[in-house]
């Protein structure tokens, strides 16, 4: 038998399907551009957007609005077609619950490391499962808990499960 070595390429971290990755571009030739706020943790206007699907929970990049600090996207308001920004350290919760799960272990509860960003690294957590709903907790706060988007739990180099995530704390 022959051993091989496994090919040596570069990683693809981005949408690797969009032309030079402009998917902001790609966007808007499938979805209306709606105007709208965006806003402070209060409710106040900070300034506007060009619709809600552009934006992302810790996007920093293009909310061009002036400040004495920097802002980030902490939330994201589709009914009221409001972006909302603030600091940096608003992005933090401490755990998260999450629906539509795949589960790979008969454990309903347990400690694993958990990531909800594909460029984060793995994050201590204690997690339990009941009546379908996933609950995290996190050791440590973790920035930019983004509700839709997927959390996957792991054993090592195991995975345990994942799901939806659909609210954090």
């Amino acid at each position: 038998m022959v051993e091989r070595e496994p090919a040596k390429a570069e990683e693809s971290q981005d949408i690797c399907f969009i032309p030079g990755n402009d998917y902001r571009t790609f966007i808007r030739q499938f979805i209306p551009l709606r105007d709208g706020p965006i806003v402070d943790v209060d409710g106040k206007q900070i300034g506007k957007h060009e619709g809600v699907h552009l934006y992302t929970v810790g996007q920093r990049k293009g909310l061009n609005i002036p400040s004495t600090e920097p802002l980030y996207v902490i939330g994201i308001n589709a009914e009221e077609n409001a972006v909302v920004a603030g600091p940096k350290e608003l992005l933090r919760h401490s755990s998260l619950v999450a629906d539509d799960l795949n589960l790979l272990t008969k454990e309903s509860r347990g400690r694993a490391k958990a990531k909800v960003r594909y460029r984060q690294k793995e994050q201590a957590c204690f997690y339990s499962v009941e009546d379908d709903i996933l609950e995290v907790v996190f050791d440590e706060p973790v920035s930019a808990i983004t509700p839709g988007q997927s959390v996957v739990l792991y054993e090592g180099e195991t995975v345990l499960g994942g799901g939806v995530i659909k609210a954090r704390r």
